[in-house]
């Protein structure tokens, strides 16, 4: 755990409007191979905006044999519904996801899969997942870069106001072999970043919680940096603060 107290301005706190209790999240996530293990997850670049916003991914693959190989990729997030009249397709539509490699946008489309296979992975088990396919030639890397909206879980209870951003990076194991190096970001936004700023003059405070708890926490935000990692971990970074 990596607490800071610091004073809380009202100003910031009256610019924000939380709901009642949580409220929706959209998680980001880690790509995923669903019908081959010839490819390896060599390196990977991610940044969260932990208020909000477009997470930025990086991932570079490479096939690790002499043939083509062609293969379905997903992408895993998860998201809390509080109406469950609302389905998952709907969510990530709303993610707006976009897949590239290089200049080429590659497109995306939903695919059903088996919730149960999903369960240790992610918290809430969708129904489809976003996939695509890519062909990888022998001994080749590939870059992809992905961006999609990410909304951190919101909650108030009358004296505190919680916000969690969440990576699910575990999902990376059904990848060959470790990842070589991976940079896992959560970066602050304004309010955040304001409020790490101020004082300790008040008896008001914010605490931020990372897990894994070996996080390095910087005035821009909470960093992982792994190599030869077996993703073995999922990201949170949780921000509490007093009414």
């Amino acid at each position: 755990m990596i607490p800071i107290i610091v004073a809380l301005l009202v100003l910031l706190l009256t610019s924000v409007a939380f709901a009642n209790g949580p409220s929706i999240g959209f998680d980001a996530g880690c790509i995923v191979p669903l019908a081959n293990n010839d490819i390896q997850l060599v390196r990977e670049f991610v940044t969260v905006p932990i208020e909000g916003g477009r997470a930025h991914c990086q991932y570079n693959l490479k096939n690790l044999t002499d043939k083509q190989v062609t293969i379905s990729i997903g992408f895993v997030t998860s998201s809390e519904w509080i109406d469950i009249k609302r389905n998952f397709a709907a969510g990530y539509n709303d993610a707006n996801i976009e897949v590239r490699n290089g200049q080429q946008r590659i497109p995306v489309h939903l695919e059903k899969i088996s919730k149960d296979h999903w369960a240790s992975f992610v918290r809430n088990p969708p129904d489809s997942l976003p996939v695509w396919e890519m062909i990888f030639s022998p001994q080749k890397e590939v870059i992809l870069h992905i961006t999609y909206n990410v909304e951190p879980l919101r909650g108030r209870d009358g004296t505190s106001c919680t916000m969690i951003a969440t990576y699910h990076a575990s999902t990376a194991s059904l990848w060959a072999k470790n990842i070589q190096y991976a940079s896992i970001e959560f970066q602050f936004g304004m309010l955040t970043s304001q409020l790490i700023k101020c004082t300790q003059e008040t008896l008001n405070c914010i605490s931020i919680e990372s897990k894994p708890e070996n996080g390095i926490l910087t005035a821009n935000g909470v960093t992982w940096k792994f190599y030869d990692w077996e993703a073995d971990s999922n990201f949170s970074v949780k921000v509490d603060w007093s009414e």
